[in-house]
This record gives C-alpha cells, sequence and structure tokens, in this order.
C-alpha cells in the first residue's frame, strides 16, 4: 500500500508539472498582439513611404524578430540584440529601403522606411513579429499599396458648343492625361451630377507603357426650354491624392414661336406678296394680296 501510494503521488506531480507547463505555453501564446499596420494606399512614384507596424509584449517578454513581406517575398528582416541589431535586406526590383530611417523608433513599434518608389513595388506588405521566447508565437498581418502616377497637364473639353437649340442633345467628351491607376470619371451639370438630371457618360482608358490615358463622354438629353447658362464640368480623382476639374459653359436657346398663314402661291398671271403683321398670343398671322 506504501508504494501504491508513493507511486500514485509520482504520478500527480508529473500530471501537475505538465498542466502548468501547458498553461504556461498558453499564456504565452497570449503575449504577443499584433494591434496596428500603417500601410499607406497611395504612394506617388518617386516620393517615400513610412510602413508602421505596432505589438504588445507581456513584461519580461522580448522580441526573436521583425519580418516584412512584398506580397509573399520577404524584404527586411531585422534580430533585435542587446547591444545591436542586425538587419538583413533582400533584393527586390525598384524596391529602396532606408535603412538609417528604419528601426524601432520606441519599444512595440517598427518603421520601415521605402525611398524613391517605383510602380514596380505595388501589391500587399506585411509585417510578421516572432516572439523569442518558445513556442515563438508568431503574428502577421497586411495591407496594400499602390504606386500611383499623377497625371501631367490638365483636362481638355471638346464638342462643346457655344449655344444650343432647344431639343437638342448635348454630347461632350473629356481627355484626362496618363495616370496610374486609371482616374474616377465624373460629370456635373451647374453643380448636380449629370446622372440625376438624365445625363449618362461612358469611359474609356488603355494602357499605353504601363500608364492610362482615359477619355469620358458625356450624353445629354437636350432642353426644351431656354436655359441662360449650363455649366458643364468634368471631374478626374486619384483617391484623395489627386483631384482636378475642366468646365466650359453653354446656352440653351428658347424655342421658336410657330408661324401661321395663307400659303403662298404663284402663276403665270398673278403673284402673291406676304405682309407680316405684329405678333398675337405668339402666333404671327400674314395676309396675301393680290397686285
Amino acid at each position: 500500500l506504501i508504494l501504491l501510494d508513493s507511486l500514485l503521488q509520482e504520478r500527480e506531480m508529473k500530471f501537475c508539472v505538465i498542466m502548468v507547463t501547458l498553461l504556461s505555453s498558453l499564456h504565452r501564446l497570449d503575449t504577443l498582439k499584433l494591434y496596428k499596420l500603417h500601410v499607406p494606399e497611395l504612394v506617388e512614384e518617386g516620393e517615400s513611404a513610412d510602413l508602421t507596424c505596432s505589438y504588445t509584449l507581456s513584461p519580461g517578454e522580448f522580441v526573436n524578430s521583425v519580418k516584412w513581406f512584398l506580397n509573399t517575398t520577404e524584404i527586411y528582416r531585422i534580430v533585435p540584440g542587446l547591444t545591436e541589431h542586425r538587419v538583413v535586406t533582400f533584393p527586390v526590383e525598384g524596391l529602396q529601403v532606408n535603412l538609417p530611417q528604419s528601426g524601432f523608433p520606441r519599444t512595440g513599434t517598427h518603421h520601415l522606411v521605402l525611398t524613391n518608389i517605383t510602380r514596380s513595388i505595388s501589391g500587399r506588405y506585411a509585417c510578421q513579429v516572432t516572439a523569442a521566447t518558445p513556442p515563438f508565437h508568431t503574428e502577421e498581418t497586411g495591407s496594400t499599396m499602390s504606386v500611383f502616377v499623377r497625371p501631367v497637364g490638365g483636362l481638355e473639353l471638346e464638342g462643346l458648343e457655344q449655344e444650343y437649340e432647344a431639343g437638342k442633345r448635348i454630347v461632350v467628351e473629356c481627355r484626362v492625361p496618363p495616370s496610374l491607376p486609371p482616374p474616377n470619371i465624373t460629370w456635373t451639370i451647374n453643380g448636380i451630377e449629370a446622372d440625376r438630371v438624365g445625363g449618362h457618360w461612358k469611359s474609356s482608358c488603355e494602357n499605353e507603357f504601363d500608364v492610362f490615358p482615359c477619355y469620358s463622354t458625356l450624353s445629354l438629353p437636350g432642353s426644351e426650354t431656354a436655359v441662360e447658362e449650363l455649366g458643364v464640368r468634368c471631374t478626374a480623382s486619384l483617391g484623395t491624392v489627386y483631384t482636378d476639374y475642366v468646365q466650359g459653359n453653354t446656352k440653351v436657346l428658347g424655342p421658336t414661336p410657330p408661324i401661321l398663314g395663307v400659303p403662298l402661291t404663284s402663276s403665270a398671271d398673278r403673284a402673291h406678296v406676304s405682309v407680316g403683321l405684329p405678333i398675337i398670343g405668339g402666333l404671327v398671322w400674314c395676309i396675301g394680296k393680290h397686285i
């Protein structure tokens, strides 16, 4: 019985050690948390981009490494040390890392600074943080960055006439200089969205050396009444980083009053001459006089 009791106590002790180890591991799994990632949505070609990864650790815990990826390719790795950090970069065409400005500005935050941005490095940027203690818990999160090329030059309107007869349809074309990505193009009439006043438009862009010149055609039903001033505006935008517009002004003439009268006829021995009388009730009356 004494031997059996001793064996049971030994098993209970091993079970307690195992449970403590498991609970300790589970606790460590929850110590590392990635809580914020900043990746700019749009960056202009030739400019710099600041990517930030922020995380939390329990007191006494440390980070084994911070890694950055472009899509599935590792581009940067930093392994913190007591006196200095070990940094490794991986060559990617068109991508330049500013090493002096990249690093840990404070505990729990890492900056990755990219310089001389090129359009070839658009994609998903992911930050991966690994804890320094077993089981080396790793967390990763990412976001997409697009490189944009600002249109050079202004927008142009084509086909807008100085005035239109009542009822005549208005068709205008807007041309936007090449950009990347293709811009969002909208139309307004006297400050009102064109589709709310019966207009509709179609936009088209073509790829020319990785940039996109675009044009948009607006079709607007003709007005049956006179309009003294009609402001037709075309606006192109790239997210919140670029907006430009071009506007032209025109007018719609009032309808021509109908003319009623006696048809004029002619013969070999008689001619008719029409004499106009004042407008009465919006109508012009004519009479025929024999000569």
